[in-house]
């Protein structure tokens, strides 16, 4: 029986453990984990978030009026009550009088014309917008995060690039120093491609240096440690499905991002304007007292009040009308900030819809090119090896094959940047 049990613990314990070691196996990094990563750990976003802790405590603080006020109070009062004229001393007063004070008022608010109306759209208004702004922060370091990621893409290749280019002129300086070993070409030739190889390597390490300075950046913004960082998700990545993020931004270019924010901006506005004015408004209060006084602190009269009071202010000098034409100044100009937003990204998808139009045929026609471009080279080596042309003439064609994959790589670069501005545009 202890055997079976012992084995049914042991048993129940292999999926935990399973557990842990996929864990500790490394996944490799892709845009969207980044940009899930840099959301959670942002020192951004936690700003954002406790601008939601403020917007909060105003609300609170706005609300105070509407609750009870619990006021107390003591005091102490020695005055005099007779004076007579003393020669030499002058006017002296005489018969000082002790006074002593204790008590407690509660005060309580019962109506006013729409202030606890705007004060409450005020409160989720101001709510919305804190909320809100968390959301635009995410959006921009999940932005940010993809972005790098896409470059850590790009400088992956370059860095591929600028290996492949390292093999290309070590196998040319080789064929260049055994033709001119077999006197079939000028020791020139194979000075010429030992300058060249050299000229490969110094370009291959500052590849390198730039895929680290990227990843450096990259490991920061999702809070890991650049050792400990897992890899970035192979090549081929899946390209951007433009034309249904296109759609996706169309449909949310007035109801996401930078415009919500301005509405909901315009509304608290609003609700301010309306708070402003009803101070001007007749306001019902009610108080209720109670406490003693007298001549010794251990003989006090006890007294007694309750009250209604309608106060209503005739006039402060302009103040309420001055704050409430700022209000409604304000909202007017967040209206056209709004507006001119709207434009604006209206503007950017326009141009994003031709973009993308343009990088799918110029991806196409630089797929073609860097084919033609490799079998060039190719072509032309074999006649290097034949000492039917020159190292210059290798070198070129070299070059224009190293070009043609870095534009290509350049172009899809720029549709994997396209689809993340697109992202950001629909969040």
């Amino acid at each position: 029986m202890r055997t079976v049990i012992a084995l049914m613990s042991l048993l129940s314990l292999l999926p935990a453990e399973e557990q842990r070691a996929s864990l500790a196996i490394p996944v490799p990094l892709t845009a969207e984990t980044v940009a899930a990563m840099a959301r959670t750990v942002a020192p951004e976003v936690a700003a954002a978030r406790i601008g939601q802790a403020i917007a909060a405590a105003n609300s609170r603080s706005a609300y105070a009026f509407a609750y009870p006020h619990l006021l107390g109070t003591a005091s102490y009062t020695r005055a005099s009550l007779d004076y007579q004229e003393i020669p030499v001393f002058g006017n002296v007063a005489f018969n000082r009088e002790n006074e002593y004070r204790t008590g407690i008022a509660i005060e309580q608010y019962l109506y006013s014309y729409g202030r606890l109306g705007a004060a409450s759209d005020a409160d989720n208004q101001l709510t919305r917008l804190a909320k809100h702004e968390v959301v635009l922060t995410q959006r921009d370091m999940a932005f940010m995060a993809r972005i790098t990621f896409e470059s850590a893409r790009l400088a992956r290749a370059r860095q591929l690039i600028a290996a492949d280019r390292v093999t290309q002129r070590t196998g040319e300086r080789d064929d260049a120093h055994a033709l001119a070993k077999a006197g079939r070409a000028n020791i020139s030739e194979a000075n010429l491609a030992d300058i060249i190889l050299a000229q490969a390597e110094d370009e291959y390490a500052a590849a390198n240096n730039e895929w680290e300075r990227i990843l450096i950046k990259l490991a920061a913004l999702i809070g890991i440690d650049r050792v400990g960082m897992p890899a970035i998700t192979a090549e081929p990545i899946e390209r951007p499905d433009l034309p249904g993020l296109l759609n996706n931004a169309a449909q949310k270019i007035n109801t996401s991002g930078e415009p919500v924010s301005l509405e909901l901006q315009q509304q608290y506005e609003d609700a301010i304007g309306r708070l402003e004015r009803s101070t001007a408004r007749p306001q019902l209060n009610a108080r209720a007292s109670y406490g003693a006084d007298g001549e010794t602190y251990d003989n006090l009269d006890d007294n007694w009040s309750a009250s209604l009071a309608l106060t209503w202010r005739l006039y402060d000098g302009g103040n309420t009308l001055a704050v409430s034409e700022r209000a409604a100044q304000r909202s007017r100009q967040l209206r056209y900030q709004r507006d001119a937003s709207i434009r604006d990204r209206l503007i950017q998808l326009d141009q994003a819809r031709s973009e993308s139009s343009s990088l799918s045929e110029r991806i196409k026609l630089a797929d073609q090119v860097m084919n033609l471009a490799q079998a060039n080279y190719e072509d032309t080596r074999a006649q290097f090896r034949a000492g039917r042309l020159t190292l210059v003439q290798v070198g070129d064609s070299s070059f224009r094959l190293t070009e043609a994959r870095y534009r290509l790589l350049t172009l899809r670069y720029q549709e994997a940047v396209l689809g993340h501005e697109l992202e950001r545009l629909a969040e």
